[in-house]
């Protein structure tokens, strides 16, 4: 599906005043310059659905546009701005449990679990493993 049909749809939505019932996935539209950014215990993939947004992160400053995504364990920004003339951004946010990342991790790699088990990581390597899951 096109990213224009979804944003059609959710706008559609939130025109009818209809609520998403699904409780992974968020709707945010935002009609001023600065843009509080979501704050989630859960790491989350951010959708421009609408708009262009800047990001100002830690890495430097980024640019997202309709149709691009940032992921919040990455670009998690200390302050973020609307670049729309109209400051109309609409975003969509899908927010991911960390048992959830690391079963599409290991379903990458069917074999891993085996050579955890069977203790054929080197120790260096399960630890910075280790550290990246703590992290997130």
């Amino acid at each position: 599906m096109k990213i224009d049909n979804i944003t059609t749809k959710v706008r559609n939505l939130m025109n009818n005043n209809l609520d998403i019932d699904i409780s992974y996935l968020n709707i945010y539209q935002y009609k001023t310059k600065e843009i509080n950014f979501p704050s989630t215990s859960n790491p989350y993939l951010f959708l421009v659905l609408d708009g262009d947004i800047r990001l100002h992160t830690i890495s430097g400053i980024l640019d997202y546009s309709k149709g691009s995504y940032s992921i919040s364990s990455i670009d998690m920004p200390r302050s973020c701005y609307s670049l729309s003339n109209n400051n109309d951004i609409l975003g969509l946010t899908i927010e991911f449990t960390v048992t959830e990342i690391i079963s599409v991790i290991l379903d990458l790699d069917d074999e891993l679990i085996n050579k955890i088990i069977k203790e054929e990581l080197s120790d260096e390597l399960m630890e910075k493993s280790d550290n990246r899951v703590i992290m997130t």
